[in-house]
């Protein structure tokens, strides 16, 4: 390569690497401006031009927490930490930080705090570090190793036995062993013989069958050899019988707004439903339904951005019907749950102002100042 190829492609990179920051830096505005949407994309073109710059990733991360992308967030942050081995304490413990906030969303929080104790061995008085650290060891079910149990139950067919929403099978001969894979961190409990409606496990039901006697095996084609047995592996998602029973066909369902306001049963309906309603004495109405001791367990696979900014919007405008005390309580609640302090720190400047106008309402509530405080006010 003569000389001036060789300034050409210095000159060519040089371009790049200057048209990577500018895309960084206006994704950094618009990060700090709420746009989190945005902000990712200006990142992901960032990285395109220069994709050995931790910065980057660093910072689509921090969008992508901001979205819920809990798993791009995690990919980029260990981008990050790949390419900023001779970086400062502060740019990798940030890294860190960010790496363990998007496993306790993925419901990862061994992995979580692995990660923060990868991040307090660069700095062992890093407050965002240890904040979320002990977040997460004062968590319900925290001391849980959140492994996996297998229970197995035999059952005998020719009884008629019945195990978990599965079809009895009433041929003589054949013996059916339930592998059902429970996860312990959520405390399951897998009863005998008796119907689970608990969404999201998966039953491997294993058939011994003597072929023998021309048995044939749930969908399995007869094996017609003397003497062998087969044994037929069939893996049952219980999960798509969990929900709920009657279902309306999208084209005939009726608008949300009929049905009387009914007090959620998971942290998905209370999203989907809150998210619907129009109005801030609407949102009052729905919050009514809420028991605040209850709160931290609903949201705590599901609390988000979104959920914090429309309660507070609807707080600012309505009313509770149990007035300001009730208010400051869900508040307090709201505090509590699990992923609270993930989703305070990535909270833009106009969003905070969104949360300090609910307050703004209730400067005479006694006992204001300790909830403010609560959220970094």
């Amino acid at each position: 390569m003569c000389i001036r190829d060789r300034s050409m492609t210095a000159s060519n990179l040089s371009q790049r690497k200057a048209e990577a920051e500018a895309f960084k830096a206006k994704g950094n505005d618009l990060f700090q401006s709420g746009n989190s949407i945005k902000a990712f994309e200006q990142y992901s073109q960032a990285i395109d031009l220069d994709s050995t710059n931790f910065i980057y990733y660093g910072n689509r991360a921090a969008a992508a927490l901001k979205l819920n992308r809990n798993q791009e967030a995690l990919s980029d942050c260990e981008h990050a930490l790949r390419l900023s081995t001779d970086a400062s304490n502060a740019h990798r413990t940030k890294f860190f930080y960010r790496k363990a906030s998007s496993l306790v969303g993925l419901n990862r929080s061994q992995d979580a705090l692995q990660a923060l104790d990868n991040g307090l061995a660069l700095d062992n008085a890093h407050p965002q570090l240890l904040a979320l650290k002990q977040k997460l060891q004062q968590a319900p079910g925290a001391n849980k190793s959140g492994k996996k149990k297998i229970v197995i139950e035999e059952v005998d067919s020719s009884k008629d036995a019945v195990v978990e929403e599965a079809a009895p099978v009433k041929k003589s001969g054949k013996k059916k062993i339930v592998i059902e894979e429970v996860d312990s961190s959520k405390e399951a409990v897998v009863e005998e013989a008796a119907p689970v409606k608990k969404s999201g496990k998966k039953k491997i039901v294993i058939e011994e069958v003597d072929s023998s006697k021309d048995a044939v095996v749930e969908e399995a084609a007869p094996v017609k050899k003397s003497g062998k047995k087969k044994i037929v592996i069939e893996e049952v998602d219980s999960s798509k019988e969990a929900g709920p029973k009657s279902r309306v066909p999208a084209k005939s369902r009726v608008p949300a707004s009929v049905f009387k306001l009914v007090a959620p049963r998971t942290g998905y309906e209370f999203e989907r439903k809150l998210q619907s309603l129009k109005s801030p004495a609407a949102v009052c109405e729905y919050l009514d339904l809420l028991k605040c001791d209850a709160i931290p367990k609903l949201l705590s696979q599901d609390f988000s951005v979104e959920i914090l900014l429309k309660i507070c919007e609807g707080l600012t405008e309505g009313s509770l019907s149990a007035g300001p005390k009730a208010k400051l309580e869900l508040l307090r609640a709201l505090a509590n749950v699990n992923r609270f302090d993930i989703i305070l720190d990535f909270l833009s400047k106009s969003e905070i102002s969104t949360v300090r106008n609910t307050f703004n309402t209730l400067t005479e509530t006694e006992g204001v100042v300790e909830v403010m405080q609560l959220y970094g006010l």
